[in-house]
């Protein structure tokens, strides 16, 4: 924790402070599965869901790469009879929150299981949704979203498929991939870098007032 105090105008003094917390561990993947590894998934909306068991309880989890951490429903933590020890600070629809956090779960899903799972209580999920997860579950890998066969292909090395597409520059900011875009409204050129979320329904959200 950091405080400041602020010289505003030349005159004026603002008191700042600045706080953080690390966050919880990320989750660790058994890896002693054959690669690829396959998972199928169904579509509701353009939102991506997978099913699984979080301490030998079935779930519905939602596979979104806008997701920074791991999460659960609060309206159904207390079936999936989670056990809660800590608070992790939270930006979503919601604001931003102080949640209870549950550590040291165990997640199935497919093929794969996860140990020391940490999972924040947050209230702006649907009823039939239970967990979402995000990127960092598979961190270290790589991620085929097969919209054809309705399925994610986890891979240890690049496939050989992969010489026919393009490569684009990257970025992650708390996990979540961001691409360089680049669009025209009203004759005026933008370039953005766009967050890569599958947890939206929409084509385009713009954070930025444009010109009318």
């Amino acid at each position: 924790m950091y405080d400041f105090i602020v010289l505003l105008n030349g005159t004026d003094s603002c008191h700042v402070r600045i706080s953080a917390q690390l966050p919880p561990d990320l989750p660790t993947m058994d890896n002693s599965n054959l690669f690829p590894m396959r998972i199928p998934f169904r579509l509701i909306g353009s939102r991506i869901f997978l099913n699984g068991t979080i301490n030998k309880k079935d779930v519905t989890i939602q596979f979104d790469l806008g997701a920074g951490t791991g999460v659960v429903n609060r309206n159904n933590a207390k079936q999936l009879d989670l056990s809660f020890s800590s608070f992790t600070t939270v930006a979503n629809t919601d604001g931003l929150n102080n949640e209870r956090t549950s550590l040291g779960n165990e997640l199935h899903i497919g093929p794969i299981v996860w140990k020391n799972v940490s999972v924040t209580e947050v209230g702006n999920m649907k009823p039939f949704e239970d967990l979402i997860i995000g990127n960092s579950f598979f961190r270290n890998h790589i991620i085929e979203i097969d919209y054809d066969k309705m399925e994610l292909v986890i891979h240890r090395d690049l496939p050989t498929k992969a010489k026919k597409y393009t490569k684009l520059p990257v970025y992650y900011e708390q996990n979540r991939p961001k691409f360089k875009a680049a669009f025209r409204h009203n004759q005026q050129d933008y370039d953005f870098w766009f967050l890569f979320d599958t947890g939206r329904d929409g084509t385009m959200l713009l954070g930025k007032i444009l010109p009318v």
